[in-house]
């Protein structure tokens, strides 16, 4: 199976309207001056969320493997931190539209700080306990998962035009999955 520019032309045009465009003319429009913010944002916070959720959901069992804990402990204490995430959303999803995504987003980053570094410092200095990474990890969860994890879809295609919103978010994704989480690792 070989993708021509006709399938894609097919595959990205409307087939009730009157106008066609091509990936590339997406992928051109994506990236021109006047999506300068778009890529910034997605760029900023597709890197921080990336960074701080990479240590509580990819090296959370691990961690607390590390720190003595029985594999079946390990599970239930990542579990135990990931439902602070989930609260974390619950909540976001009544307060986002009260509070706004400005002031909710840099929330979120700023308080991310404390309880990342509530892990760093004594895991650093070899004195972390599991308790400390249950509730430090946990806390990392609900502020970036809760706070910033919410927005990473809606500014990024609340920012373009209707016709690169797909192309928005699969370029976020991308960049947080795709380049930021492996190259953190």
């Amino acid at each position: 199976f070989r993708i021509n520019d006709n399938t894609l032309n097919n595959i990205v045009s409307d087939s009730n309207s009157s106008f066609k465009y091509t990936y590339r003319e997406l992928l051109r429009e994506f990236f021109s001056s006047k999506n300068k913010r778009v890529l910034l944002y997605i760029f900023w916070i597709s890197s921080g969320y990336a960074l701080t959720i990479n240590l509580a959901s990819v090296y959370g069992t691990k961690i607390f493997q590390i720190l003595g804990a029985s594999a079946s402990e390990a599970l239930a204490a990542t579990l135990i931190s990931a439902f602070f995430g989930l609260f974390g959303v619950i909540l976001m999803s009544f307060v986002v539209d009260k509070v706004g995504r400005k002031i909710t987003g840099t929330l979120g980053f700023i308080l991310t700080i404390p309880p990342a570094l509530l892990f760093l410092i004594p895991y650093v200095l070899h004195i972390i306990t599991i308790p400390i990474a249950i509730l430090a990890i946990g806390l990392i969860y609900f502020f970036n998962v809760g706070l910033v994890g919410t927005l990473m879809y809606i500014p990024s295609v609340e920012l373009t035009r209707s016709r690169i919103r797909g192309t928005t978010i699969g370029w976020d994704k991308l960049f947080a999955f795709g380049l930021a989480l492996p190259a953190l690792t």
